[in-house]
């Protein structure tokens, strides 16, 4: 297995979430014509990667690439349903407005909470998959030593 790999998908995060940083920064500040515009654009890119998950599920030989896909696409449908009824403000408490933003805040916090779990599920896979590595090249050396 090429562990390097590992190292890539690692970078490839540090790099996400320095923009995902930045960008929480820097719209806090814009006006509310430009924020609608970001939104717009990081929904077509949801959209667009979406659609690129799914090809890549229907090609893959691998059936734990296609399980993991699979929950990957629920999740996000499941996102994307609660996002559009906490916007139609079918969760706001009583005697609260549907536009109160305590929803949309709860949704940003509780998907900030499921991307730290997700990282944590990230290393102990590529833990698990290093283990596999030695256990494989140990048994390997202990053939050639016969």
């Amino acid at each position: 297995m090429d562990q390097g790999i590992l190292s890539v998908k690692l970078c490839e995060m540090e790099k996400e979430y320095g923009r995902l940083q930045s960008r929480i920064q820097l719209f806090q500040d814009r006006d509310h014509k430009r924020l609608l515009e970001e939104i717009r654009r990081m929904e077509d890119k949801a959209a667009q990667e979406t659609l690129l998950l799914e090809k890549r599920m229907r090609g893959s030989g691998s059936p734990a690439a296609v399980k993991l896909a699979q929950a990957q696409l629920a999740y996000e449908k499941s996102v994307r349903r609660i996002l559009r009824e906490a916007e139609a403000g079918a969760f706001s408490r009583e005697n609260r407005p549907p536009e109160n933003p305590e929803p949309a805040i709860l949704c940003a916090e509780y998907a900030a909470d499921f991307a730290t779990q997700s990282m944590n599920y990230a290393l102990l896979a590529a833990l698990k998959a290093m283990e596999r590595q030695l256990a494989c090249e140990e048994k390997e050396g202990e053939k050639e030593n016969e």
